[in-house]
């Protein structure tokens, strides 16, 4: 074989995994959840008021906001994301919780 065969065969194979990487990766959603169960408030108590994100190759964002059930007083929880690559996990950068209106 000569190099660029081999050549072509590895970057051909880097990005196929590298997509396959991002499909395997959970929804900002989900790792939202899984945050805020592990602050202390049960996932079945949480309801999804908002989910926004911007999904690029590169620096990805997600914000997701929940209702916490049955909370006197009623509390909303915030939970922002990133990602540096678009096949990378979602990573918690911010977390506050906020009095409903």
């Amino acid at each position: 074989m000569n190099k660029s065969r081999i050549f072509t065969g590895i970057v051909t194979a880097l990005v196929v995994a590298s997509v396959v990487a991002a499909y395997l990766q959970p929804s900002p959603s989900d790792v939202a959840r899984a945050h805020v169960s592990q602050q202390g408030t049960p996932a079945e108590s949480l309801s999804i008021l908002s989910s926004v994100s911007s999904n690029s190759i590169v620096a990805a964002s997600a914000t997701v906001t929940f209702q916490v059930k049955g909370a006197v007083p009623p509390k909303k929880l915030f939970v922002a994301m990133g990602r540096p690559v678009y096949f990378l996990p979602w990573q918690v950068v911010e977390y506050r919780e906020e009095a409903a209106e």
